[in-house]
C-alpha cells in the first residue's frame, strides 16, 4: 500500500462525514427512535440529529442513568430556543431515559420487555454501544466483556426486538409506506469459546475488531432472514455501518503510558472526526431504504465491505459464527415470555 493511499485514506476519514441536508431522504418527523450507548459520544449526538430532524419520541438506552440523564438535559438545552425553521419540530420531541447494561443478559431481556410493553411503534433503531478494553476481564455471564457487549448482546436484542419492529410498518396519510429501520455500528476492523479465555486475549484494537466483525456476520444474517415483499422491499431495513475513527470515549481505556495517550491526542487532533461529524453517519443510514437493507455504509456512502466478509471463506465463517452466537444466546433466555 502506497503511502499516497494511506494519505487519502486518513484524509477521507477526518472530511467525509454526510452533510446536514443529506440527512434527510426520508423524514424522521413522528418517529419513534431507540439509540443505545447514548450518553456520550456517537450515540449522543446521533440522538441529538433525530431530535433537530422532528423524531417524536426517542429512548437513550444507557448503563449509568445519571450519565443519561445529563445526556437528556444537553440536547434539550441544545435545542432551545431552535433558531432554525428546519428544526422546529423538535420541540415536540420527548426523550426517555432507560437502563441498559450490555455486560448483562438480564439486563438486555428487562430492557428489551420494556420495549415491547412500553412502545405503541418502533420506528428506527440503532444499536451502537460498544467497549474497547485493553485488559481481559469476564462479566457476571462468564463472557469475555469485548464479546458480550460488542457482539452477543448487541445480537440478543435485535432478535428480540425485531418483531416490535416488524409491527411498526405502516402507511402514512399520504399514502407513503415507512418501513422501520434497524442499524448496527460496526466497524472497519467453535471460535467464541476459544476467544472465551484470558490467554487468546490480543489486546484492544485486534480484539475489538474481531467482535465487530462477528457482529457483522450476524447483521448479514439477520438482513437475509427477512421477507422481501413484491416491491422488493424488506420488513425492516437493517445494515451496520462505520463512520471512520471519531474523538469518542470509545478509547478511555487506552491511557495506560504516556506514549499511548500521546499517540492518541496525535491521532485524534488530526484525522479523527468529531462525534457530531460521525453521527451522521448513523443517522444517514437510518434513511436508507431497501437500497440500504444488508449493506455496509461508511463514512457517507454505501460500500463494499471487503473480502473479510464477502469471500467464499469468510461466508463459511459468517454461518459458524452465526450458529455459534445462537446457540449462546439461546442458553441466555430467561423463563418467561421468551420462552413461551
Amino acid at each position: 500500500m502506497s503511502s499516497l493511499h494511506v494519505l487519502w485514506g486518513f484524509l477521507r476519514n477526518r472530511w467525509s462525514a454526510p452533510s446536514l441536508d443529506y440527512l434527510t431522504p426520508r423524514s424522521i418527523a413522528g418517529r419513534t427512535v431507540l439509540v443505545t450507548g447514548a450518553s456520550t459520544g456517537l450515540g449522543l449526538e446521533a440522538a441529538r440529529h433525530y431530535a433537530r430532524l422532528g423524531a417524536t419520541r426517542i429512548i437513550l438506552g444507557v448503563r449509568p442513568l445519571r450519565k443519561g440523564e445529563t445526556a437528556k438535559q444537553n440536547i434539550e438545552d441544545s435545542l432551545q430556543p431552535s433558531t432554525s425553521s428546519k428544526h422546529e419540530d423538535a420541540k415536540g420531541t420527548t426523550i426517555e431515559v432507560w437502563e441498559l447494561d450490555l455486560a448483562s443478559f438480564a439486563s438486555v431481556y428487562t430492557f428489551v420487555e420494556r420495549v415491547l410493553k412500553e412502545l405503541d411503534s418502533l420506528d428506527i433503531a440503532v444499536l451502537n454501544a460498544a467497549v474497547s478494553k485493553t485488559c481481559f476481564s469476564f462479566t457476571d455471564d462468564g463472557w469475555e466483556e469485548t464479546l458480550q457487549v460488542n457482539t452477543l448482546s448487541n445480537i440478543l436484542r435485535a432478535q428480540l426486538i425485531l418483531p416490535k419492529l416488524r409491527a411498526s410498518r405502516r402507511k402514512s396519510d399520504t399514502g407513503d409506506e415507512w418501513i422501520p429501520k434497524l442499524e448496527f455500528l460496526a466497524s472497519q476492523l467453535n471460535w467464541l469459546a476459544a476467544l472465551n479465555k484470558p490467554e487468546t486475549f490480543d489486546g484492544t484494537s485486534q480484539r475489538y475488531g474481531i467482535s465487530k466483525l462477528f457482529l457483522i456476520y450476524c447483521v448479514r444474517e439477520i438482513a437475509t432472514s427477512l421477507s422481501i415483499d413484491e416491491g422488493g422491499r424488506p420488513e425492516v431495513v437493517v445494515n451496520y455501518s462505520c463512520p471512520g475513527a471519531c474523538k469518542s470515549e470509545l478509547a478511555r481505556e487506552w491511557h495506560t503510558s504516556w506514549v499511548k495517550s500521546f499517540v492518541l491526542w496525535v491521532l485524534q487532533a488530526t484525522i479523527c472526526k468529531t462525534t457530531e461529524e460521525g453521527s451522521r453517519t448513523l443517522v444517514y443510514a437510518t434513511c436508507l431504504e431497501e437500497e440500504g437493507h444488508g449493506k455496509w455504509i461508511h463514512n457517507d456512502a454505501i460500500e463494499a465491505p471487503g473480502k473479510l466478509v464477502e469471500s467464499d471463506l469468510a461466508l463459511k465463517w459468517q454461518k459458524r459464527v452465526w450458529d455459534e452466537v445462537g446457540q449462546v444466546l439461546q442458553g441466555t433466555r430467561p423463563t418467561s415470555q421468551y420462552n413461551r
